[in-house]
């Protein structure tokens, strides 16, 4: 039987993006005015596992199965793989208390990733939309490859003492990213719906 989650897919990415916009400027707000992050913090990661397990689950699952014709299976999915895994290694690094450094570096490792994904989808004339896809993922991937100096700067800003306002220009452009990754992706999902529901696989 064929089963196309993708749609499904875009619409967890959608929330996930969402949320991370909201935590980008909260985070912003709470460090220019010099006021903890933490409650941001955790709010935003305990929310974002959900969405970012079932986009790691259900990507994973199509890796095996291959429910898109040929190589858009690893076009799509991979990125996904590598969203989830973000996700998952943030929330563990809050919960077990270590610095969000080296979530960081994971976490933009992958993002270069994605881009790198999304420019070769793009020479190769993928999707109706090529431009439109090449936007998604490196949008997306920007966001991830921010992820770095962010992690940094919350290190930082949660040090003893530390309340420099610097910082808080990461978490600023982490959270217009994450817009701008949410527009394109609702660009690109609204088409998709109606075209799903009208002719079901």
């Amino acid at each position: 039987m064929f089963v196309d989650d993708l749609l499904m897919d875009e619409a967890v990415l959608s929330a996930l993006g969402l949320a991370s916009a909201v935590f980008g400027f909260a985070a912003w707000s709470s460090m220019r005015k010099g006021r903890p992050i933490d409650f941001e913090l955790s709010s935003f990661l305990n929310a974002a596992l959900a969405p970012g397990l079932v986009l790691l689950i259900v990507a994973l699952k199509d890796e095996f199965t291959w429910p898109l014709p040929g190589s858009y299976n690893i076009l799509f999915y991979d990125p996904l793989v590598f969203l989830g895994v973000s996700v998952l290694a943030w929330w563990l690094t809050l919960r077990s208390g270590q610095r969000f450094l080296y979530a960081g570096v994971l976490t933009a490792i992958l993002g270069l990733l994605t881009i790198y994904y999304g420019s070769v989808g793009y020479s190769l004339g993928m999707t109706l939309e090529p431009s439109m896809m090449f936007a998604l993922f490196a949008l997306y991937g920007l966001t991830g490859l921010l992820s770095l100096p962010l992690g940094i700067a919350i290190d930082a800003y949660r040090m003893p003492g530390q309340r420099a306002k610097w910082v808080a220009w990461a978490a600023l452009i982490f959270g217009i990213l994450a817009v701008l990754s949410l527009i394109v992706n609702l660009v690109l999902i609204a088409p998709t719906v109606g075209a799903h529901l009208a002719h079901a696989p």
